[in-house]
């Protein structure tokens, strides 16, 4: 019953194929040879946390005259989902910049 996931797990015996044979993705006029590294999304990620955290008692405060007690809810939620869109924002910049 395990073996299905033990394959899985089982990183020893994977075989690793090379996607340089590989065709263009559809509408690509050129293959690129640079490399990205997620890093510039992962520290814009974190600096937006912190900011964000450093944030909350300011935004708090101005939610609380149109929601009350959920005030800090609605601005935790309002972080957990615009923190992560502008990471990505900044990391997609930040690419086509370089390229």
């Amino acid at each position: 019953m395990l073996e299905p996931i033990l394959r899985l797990v089982d990183l020893e015996n994977t075989t690793r194929k090379s996607m340089e044979g590989g065709r263009l993705l559809p509408d690509r006029k050129k293959q690129s040879n640079t490399y990205f590294s997620p890093w510039t999304d992962r520290f814009s990620l974190l600096s937006l946390s912190i900011l964000g955290i450093i944030a909350i008692p300011s935004i708090d405060s101005i939610l609380d005259n149109w929601f009350g007690s959920w005030s800090l809810e609605v601005t935790i939620f309002g972080l957990i989902v615009t923190i992560p869109l502008l990471a990505t924002s900044i990391g997609k910049l930040y690419t086509r910049a370089r390229s």
